[in-house]
């Protein structure tokens, strides 16, 4: 990685292509995938236990970057109908919206309600 920046809600990185320490061996590639589902899955997992256990303990959880990640996470968790899960997100069109997984609608990052969470989850 030769520098990073953060601009207009995005994080920007600029890479120097090296050459894959996998080579061409198919069974290096399959290991790969397979080490990658199982980390991703663990991740799914470690996000919706947390998730559900702050809001069964009554915590208000802010969700900021309504993304497909977020969407995917909140539908794998089961968390669907919850009044103390918000979502946020710094494009205000997004605003008054929703995400398929969840019926709690997105509010703009600026809004006032962004304070009064407990916790704060960064998908963006």
């Amino acid at each position: 990685m030769l520098g990073s920046e953060s601009r207009d809600d995005t994080l920007w990185y600029c890479l120097e292509a090296k050459k894959s320490n996998f080579g061409s061996d198919s069974s290096s590639f399959d290991e790969l995938l397979n080490a990658a589902a199982i980390n991703y899955y663990r991740n799914i997992e470690v996000v919706s236990n947390s998730l559900n256990k702050l809001l069964s303990q009554g915590k208000k959880i802010a969700l900021h970057g309504a993304c497909n990640g977020f969407n995917n996470i909140l539908f794998l968790s089961g968390v669907k109908n919850n009044g103390n899960l918000l979502i946020f997100d710094g494009d205000e069109t997004k605003a008054g919206t929703y995400l398929p997984a969840c019926s709690a609608p997105i509010h703009f990052s600026g809004d006032a309600l962004y304070k009064t969470a407990d916790k704060v989850f960064i998908a963006a």
